[in-house]
């Protein structure tokens, strides 16, 4: 009963992000979602997709096995984005059991202290800073390589046979150089730790024959993926980066410290600073043991790991420097230098003859005061992933709301700053991929609120809001703003739908406002929960038809499609 309720302890970051990737989770397609696998959805259904296109080049990564997963998916699915956000969450799952199998094989520690360490990992594991991956169904293809690396490290230190163990590496590795970008480093960091793990000290011939077959298996993979490859346009030049030795240097800390650092840049250079000088003290205490004659062997998988987010940074940082290497699905890459580090610790302290086993003896109250200063900052990054993650989600609301309306109206500014920055392309694919049945957002049809009987009218009260101003900016612009909740669902309205009164004396929607700006906390209108309700849009006045009457305003509900007028008009 106490082992069970440890465990359940230790697996509460889990359930807490998977809550949360059910309570804010968005059911829509975004940004490069359009083009994989939303291309490969359209060809399977016309009959066309081939191959060629499952191993086309996304950016820098061929994705053949995302896409694959993603059509499957998306057969069963409707192509439900939930579903894709679900099994990205079974992903860090599946990397959360092979973390607790390598600390079962490689530590020593008492059953309660190996769960509290398991703990600490999963609020890293599943941080919601890192809330792009958990929103965004196609992130799965950050997860793939590290799931690879983690099955492949527990492979390894297992009882299994040689022969299985190059086989499966060899599967493993190759899904996940066909996944993402970094997939490749599969093959560079375990392929080494494969042949120290087989090794024996007599003439092997099958072992020989085994590691001949993976080597010539990892150069078929380098040989098909750089087949043809061209570097994607828009990306900054390598050259670049080399040219700019101290900007390289502090995107590289930056993305290291992230994970750490709340996603602000000075925090996570300065953690970014205190992780790779650790890690470097690390490597070089290992190596002096070794030189001892201690063995490292259980050392190893938790080098490896930190070795992944090393090179996964620097390749962030050379080939994605002026893309933001703060973004928050870069933390799936670089939180695993910060869970090798507290294991190797951890290690450290519980084995004879390395300094920190020295130390403990003499500073047990310092080791509780740096743990507990560790669990801190954790728990901490947590809450405020866990605020982010809530946020973002109003970015995917307001996505479905300008998708929702995208044939009734001519608002391309609102599909070009949450969908794609070409609007025709969007509204072509979508109506491709709806007749196709891939497409989870209902497009509406008539631009008209009033005939829609799916829409509501409440303009008498502030129960949904207030519309509370209409300005001129003096430069051919009009802005509009006020606040707009859904009581029911006891939130800040999803999106607001900007409406003019025709000839007709028809409410015809022309514009989608996004909704998140902050209110005064001192309005007695705006409740605790809808502190975030305000919302501003701003449209050329030549939107509008010359005969336009009054402009309302509309509280939208993209879960159910409804709207709900606001109390005032313009």
């Amino acid at each position: 009963m106490k082992k069970s309720l440890l465990l359940l302890i230790a697996v509460m970051p889990a359930m807490v992000t998977g809550c949360l990737i059910y309570a804010y989770g968005v059911n829509v397609p975004f940004w490069d979602q359009w083009d994989c696998p939303g291309v490969v959805l359209l060809k399977a259904h016309e009959g066309t997709l081939g191959f060629g296109d499952l191993l086309a080049q996304h950016n820098e990564s061929r994705m053949l096995f995302p896409k694959i997963i993603f059509l499957l998916l998306a057969k069963l699915t409707g192509w439900n984005i939930r579903y894709e956000t679900l099994l990205t969450f079974m992903g860090a799952c599946l990397v959360s059991l092979n973390i607790y199998i390598l600390l079962k094989h490689t530590t020593t520690v008492a059953f309660h202290t190996r769960v509290f360490l398991l703990f600490l990992l999963n609020l890293l594991i599943f941080s919601p800073m890192q809330y792009m991956n958990f929103l965004w169904g196609m992130e799965l293809v950050n997860f793939i390589p590290i799931i690879s690396i983690t099955t492949c490290l527990a492979i390894v230190y297992s009882n299994m046979g040689d022969a299985a163990k190059f086989i499966l590496f060899s599967i493993l590795a190759t899904i996940s150089t066909y996944s993402f970008a970094n997939g490749l480093l599969c093959w560079i960091i375990m392929l080494p730790l494969l042949a120290i793990k087989t090794w024996k000290q007599r003439y092997d011939v099958k072992r020989l024959f085994l590691m001949g077959i993976t080597i010539s298996v990892f150069l078929l993979n380098v040989l098909i993926y750089f087949f043809d490859y061209a570097k994607p346009d828009h990306h900054p030049s390598f050259l670049a980066a080399l040219l700019s030795p101290l900007k390289t240097a502090l995107a590289f800390l930056t993305f290291m410290g992230a994970p750490l650092g709340e996603k602000e840049q000075i925090p996570s250079v300065i953690f970014g600073v205190i992780l790779i000088g650790l890690f470097s003290a690390v490597c070089v205490h290992l190596f002096k043991m070794f030189r001892k004659g201690i063995s490292i062997d259980l050392f190893l998988p938790w080098l490896a790991l930190g070795i992944y987010s090393l090179l996964s940074g620097l390749m962030v940082s050379v080939g994605r420097m002026d893309f933001g290497v703060l973004a928050s699905r870069y933390i799936t890459f670089s939180a695993y230098l910060s869970v090798a580090l507290i294991v190797i610790f951890v290690m450290f302290a519980a084995s004879n003859g390395t300094i920190i086993s020295r130390i403990r003896k003499h500073y047990r109250k310092t080791s509780v005061i740096i743990g507990a200063t560790l669990l801190l900052i954790l728990l901490l990054n947590y809450g405020s992933g866990a605020k982010r993650l809530a946020r973002a989600s109003w970015q995917w609301r307001y996505a479905k709301a300008c998708l929702s309306f995208i044939n009734v109206m001519n608002d391309g500014q609102c599909i070009k700053k949450s969908l794609y920055p070409i609007p025709e392309l969007v509204r072509e694919r979508a109506n491709a991929l709806e007749h196709a049945g891939f497409l989870g957002v209902k497009l509406m049809a008539d631009p008209s609120l009033g005939k829609n009987q799916s829409f509501a009218e409440n303009s008498k009260l502030e129960k949904y809001g207030v519309f509370e101003s209409l300005t001129d900016d003096g430069h051919g612009f009009l802005v509009a703003s006020g606040w707009a909740v859904l009581p029911e669902q006891k939130r800040a309205a999803d999106a607001v739908i900007l409406a003019y009164e025709n000839a007709g004396g028809d409410e015809i929607a022309f514009a989608v406002a996004e909704v998140g700006e902050r209110r005064e906390s001192g309005n007695a209108t705006v409740k605790r929960a809808y502190k975030r309700s305000g919302w501003k849009k701003q449209f050329p006045k030549g939107s509008l038809p010359e005969n336009a009457g009054p402009i309302t305003a509309w509280a939208f509900n993209t879960d159910t499609y409804e709207a709900f007028r606001l109390k005032g008009a313009f």
